[in-house]
């Protein structure tokens, strides 16, 4: 039963670009901009935690600094998640 929900749903998938053409299959290339902008995004996450972890042992310089880092991070993850929305547009 699991499989054929599968199937059915990877079907609709390839079919979602024919259907609706506001739907597009991302490219090779946004699909691998995908990539760096979650690894982006879950590297900020923990340098966040991180940076909490510090504050919490008195190390609030330490914890300045990998905030700075993780806000840096979640730049570059934006940017790359502003160029996936644009790149799809039709």
């Amino acid at each position: 039963m699991t499989e054929n929900v599968f199937l059915r749903t990877m079907r609709r998938l390839e079919n979602a670009d024919r259907l609706d053409p506001a739907v597009r299959v991302a490219d090779r290339a946004t699909r691998r901009v995908g990539v760096v902008h979650a690894a982006a995004n879950l590297a900020a996450t923990l340098i966040f935690l991180a940076s909490w972890a510090a504050r919490t042992r008195d190390r609030h310089g330490l914890g300045v600094g990998l905030a700075r880092a993780g806000g840096a991070l979640l730049i570059i993850g934006g940017f790359l998640g502003g160029y996936m929305g644009r790149a799809r547009r039709p």
